[in-house]
């Protein structure tokens, strides 16, 4: 069994299954616990979220601007300088 936390922290690498709120011996208060199931497979965060679907590029477009610039200006770069 894990704690919120560590399931927080695990959560897309490992399959679990929530065993809701619970009282442990030792522990003063009561805890949602969850049991960890299977290995997702998962290697990297990447992973995990192609699998919920990434979330679109809205509101974003002056971000998306000042990157297509900056690649612009990148790809320009070699060019300006044999011509120096």
């Amino acid at each position: 069994m894990v704690s919120s936390a560590t399931y927080r922290l695990i959560q897309g690498y490992f399959d679990c299954q929530d065993l809701g709120v619970q009282t442990l011996r030792g522990v003063a208060e009561p805890l949602n616990v969850y049991r960890v199931l299977t290995a997702s497979g998962a290697q990297n965060r990447l992973d995990i979220v192609s699998t919920r679907g990434l979330t679109p590029l809205v509101g974003r477009e002056w971000g998306l601007s000042s990157m297509r610039v900056k690649n612009y200006t990148c790809q320009l770069m070699p060019a300006l300088q044999t011509m120096a």
